[in-house]
């Protein structure tokens, strides 16, 4: 997301900040595209209002283009090309919006979380579905998933640097993540 954002605007921190902008930009309108198409264009206003001045927060790293800002936007059009796919019966959109969800996970791995909330999401709007149509919604929607990440492991393995890239994603961030016992975990949330 960076090397796009440096792309586009210049390797610069105003560069970054002007990045982080435009997908914060875009993130307002896709949780207004939602809210409205969930509830009502009241409730898009205020959610995407909403979001729009607590993604500013410095409690959030707001200001400073952090993983978290990039993680969101793949994830809500993915979310939104979701819905379409189940109301529409159109599998394009599953797998695409697979694809949001897989690139979600490529910014931050915690945003498989996301992406399990997709599988749970067709699961549920096909319950009353044949077996037959329930699995294959789901092997679309978990190919798309899964097809960002393989790619990206591929091309790292063939530029010979797929040991660090495992080391950075993988190793060490279970190691990070696990720094912390699950007890002060909910001790730090509360």
């Amino acid at each position: 997301a960076y090397a796009v954002t440096e792309i586009i605007f210049g390797e610069t921190t105003r560069a970054v900040h002007w990045g982080l902008l435009l997908i914060n930009s875009v993130t307002i309108v896709l949780i207004f595209v939602l809210a409205k198409r969930l509830f009502d264009a009241y409730s898009g206003v205020v959610a995407a209002g909403t979001y729009g001045v607590m993604s500013l927060s410095p409690a959030v790293l707001g200001l400073a283009g952090h993983a978290t800002h990039f993680v969101l936007l793949p994830v809500l059009a993915g979310i939104v090309l979701l819905l379409r796919g189940l109301e529409s019966n159109r599998r394009k959109y599953l797998f695409l919006g697979g694809i949001l969800f897989g690139l979600g996970m490529l910014m931050k791995q915690p945003a498989i979380f996301f992406a399990l909330f997709a599988i749970v999401i067709v699961l549920w709007k096909n319950r009353k579905d044949t077996k037959k149509n329930i699995l294959s919604n789901v092997s679309i929607l978990f190919t798309g998933i899964v097809l960002p990440y393989g790619i990206t492991c591929l091309l790292l393995a063939a530029a010979g640097v797929f040991d660090r890239f495992w080391f950075w994603t993988m190793t060490y961030a279970g190691t990070y993540g696990s720094q912390i016992p699950l007890e002060g975990g909910v001790e730090l949330l509360a």
